[in-house]
């Protein structure tokens, strides 16, 4: 379902005051290791926008998708 190399849109479920909230995000998936996605962001170094944006760090998470907090993906085509 998940291929090393591409980029998702990640819709994950977060705990809030008012219960549970969607929170969407964008993670290229590095491997897959049954329901466990090894996921990264990419340090920027603010681009064309650099006056405005800062650099940021490159991020790197475990994702387990049969977790109840795991809602969907879907992959960004470019």
């Amino acid at each position: 379902m998940f291929e090393p190399g591409k980029e998702y849109n990640f819709v994950t479920l977060e705990s809030a005051e008012d219960g549970p909230e969607q929170s969407e995000s964008l993670w290229t998936v590095v491997a897959v290791e049954g329901n466990l996605l090894h996921l990264q962001v990419e340090a920027t170094t603010g681009g064309e926008f650099e006056m405005f944006a800062k650099p940021s760090e490159e991020r790197n998470m475990v994702l387990n998708t049969a977790s109840q907090f795991f809602h969907s993906a879907t992959p960004v085509t470019e």
